[in-house]
């Protein structure tokens, strides 16, 4: 064999080593980063997720759970110390609540009607919301975080004010398609990777998760 050949052959070698090394970190990220939210919300994978020290702290199962909710924030505390000492007769309906109430029960009767597709459950969903003036959009993204992010997610709906995401959400026709509230678990588990590894999660990251389901 000439120096030639040796050469053309241990140029070849060194390629093939590269692609195998590229493979094998892409195998590495796979293998180390999290399920995507739709893998996640079917049973048999969050199950065993969340026996890991990553495990989401959403109550499912009740022993993944974090710190009360007043703790997290004096708003909460507010609210429940309100709820608790105040006697019936000071729940007076003003206009406004009264209004809230109406699209409430409206809402409740749309959500428990059957739809063709979840396409058609979110439009009819965003659509009585608005008449909160919540302007859910479906076209929002959480970019990708390595090591622990490998995918970019993309929830069903989402909530913005102030440049600050404050509402996610996940829509399904039925459970047997996942689990939509771990899928939207797993969706806020990335936002606050996301917003971590940019430094904006130093004061927590209060999000509402929105989850609905059925056919």
């Amino acid at each position: 064999m000439s120096r030639f050949q040796l050469k053309i052959q241990c140029s070849a070698i060194a390629q093939l080593l590269a692609k195998i090394a590229k493979i094998t970190e892409a195998v590495l990220d796979e293998v180390h980063g999290l399920p995507e939210p739709s893998a996640y919300a079917h049973h048999k994978t969050w199950q065993v997720w969340q026996k890991k020290n990553t495990a989401i702290l959403n109550l499912r199962p009740p022993t993944t759970q974090g710190l009360p909710i007043e703790t997290l924030h004096p708003a909460f505390a507010a609210f429940l110390h309100d709820v608790r000492s105040m006697s019936p007769d000071e729940w007076v309906l003003e206009d406004d609540e009264d209004d809230a109430n109406q699209v409430s029960l409206a809402l409740c009767e749309a959500m428990a009607c059957g739809f063709g597709s979840e396409t058609a459950r979110l439009a009819s969903l965003k659509e009585l919301l608005y008449r909160f003036d919540l302007r859910l959009q479906d076209e929002f993204h959480i970019e990708r975080t390595p090591p622990l992010e490998t995918h970019s997610i993309r929830p069903n709906l989402s909530l913005s004010a102030r440049g600050t995401t404050v509402l996610l959400g996940e829509i399904k026709s039925e459970f047997e398609t996942g689990d939509p509230y771990m899928q939207v678990s797993r969706s806020y588990q990335a936002l606050v990777h996301h917003l971590d590894n940019q430094n904006r999660a130093s004061d927590g990251v209060p999000c509402i998760l929105l989850v609905v389901c059925g056919q």
